[in-house]
């Protein structure tokens, strides 16, 4: 049974659980009613198909590096190279490939560029979906009674999500029965009684017999991959994320490449927090930043004057009581949440830790 890889998940290892979009309809069927459910993936699972630089962007990034060691960095052959790069691959894009081929200078002035493997773009590539769960499941809530499970096909481990003539495989976008074929769009029959009390559905997938490292490499994987093509930051707190009214959404963090993520910073809490690498954040802005050392020293200095007073006065506990409430305070209350938001290209992704309420008793 699909359930029996839940039922044996180590509650130790963290499971990361990436946004998804649906898609309802109903269809009357004879007496009942049928209820189809489609599957998207969210943006923060689809990367372009290029995973080495092309010619053309060697070519053209050492073009820049040439000229900024002989010009100088605000030549103007210096910032019309820099100018091509970014209109032409994206400001992100055009961030990394000058990191990845910054040159060496040797004593007599000749510019030694890494050896960064290169390959032509394949014409028919199209974007893809990744990493997926082997198989999802849909579940039906009326209040908080579960009235139905339903599981789907499996899941192919990458799918397409370019333009539908380029590829067959890629119609799963338009045609429910391909989408149900590769495991990504459901039905289910319900009773007009039960229908009309269903107030929410849930879908949620695992990759089910992949070693945990596998699937936190696979996630590394991804994160680079966006970091390295649109471009990724945590975002400091306060940062606005939408346009309003009031003002319009303030431009992302430049990426500082090969970041390091020391103990304790931003970024190598929410390693620690996926299971992953600390290198795994090396590509995304802001990852050395230390925002919640910040908000802990906050917390410190304000609790004999908040809840520390609020506890001698109305509510006054034992020492130890009083000491593990503090403790409490400081090492994890944070009123902006316990991470950064990630925003990967010009989306920003709250990072929401979940547990089960009685294993933390």
């Amino acid at each position: 049974m699909p359930a029996d890889a839940y039922r044996s998940l180590d509650p130790r290892t963290p499971i990361a659980l990436l946004p998804l979009r649906l898609e309802t309809r109903y269809f009357e069927r004879d007496n009942d009613l049928e209820l189809r459910v489609r599957i998207f993936p969210d943006a923060l699972h689809v990367t372009g198909s290029r995973r080495d630089p092309s010619p053309a962007e060697v070519e053209a990034t050492r073009a820049y590096w040439t000229s900024f060691h002989s010009a100088g960095r605000d030549a103007l052959a210096t910032r019309s190279s820099e100018q091509r790069l970014i209109t032409t691959y994206g400001r992100a894009r055009a961030e990394w490939l000058q990191h990845a081929f910054a040159p060496t200078v040797g004593a007599d002035g000749q510019l030694t560029f890494p050896n960064v493997p290169s390959s032509d773009p394949e014409p028919d590539a199209e974007p893809t979906a990744s990493p997926l769960p082997n198989r999802f499941a849909l579940v039906g809530l009326a209040g908080i009674a579960q009235q139905f499970v339903v599981w789907g096909a499996s899941v192919p481990s990458e799918l397409p999500v370019g333009p539908v003539a380029a590829s067959s495989t890629a119609r799963w976008q338009v045609d429910f029965e391909v989408a149900e074929s590769l495991g990504m769009a459901m039905r289910v029959t319900l009773a007009p009684e039960a229908a009309a009390v269903l107030t929410q559905l849930v879908v949620l997938g695992l990759r089910e017999g992949e070693a945990p490292a596998a699937s936190a490499s696979a996630f590394a994987d991804l994160i680079e991959r966006h970091a390295t093509e649109a471009g990724a930051a945590l975002l400091p707190v306060g940062t606005t994320t939408n346009h309003t009214p009031a003002g319009r959404a303030e431009p992302r963090p430049s990426r500082t490449m090969g970041t390091s993520t020391p103990v304790g910073s931003d970024g190598e809490r929410i390693c620690q927090a996926f299971g992953l690498a600390p290198s795994a954040m090396s590509h995304v802005a802001g990852a050395d930043a230390w925002s919640d050392a910040n908000a802990k020293a906050i917390n410190r200095v304000t609790w004999s004057a908040t809840i520390g007073h609020f506890l001698d006065l109305i509510a006054p506990v034992g020492a130890s009581s009083r000491g593990a409430l503090r403790d409490l305070f400081v090492e994890h209350v944070r009123a902006r949440g316990p991470f950064p938001v990630l925003c990967v290209g010009r989306q920003p992704y709250g990072l929401l830790p979940v547990g089960v309420a009685r294993r933390g008793r």
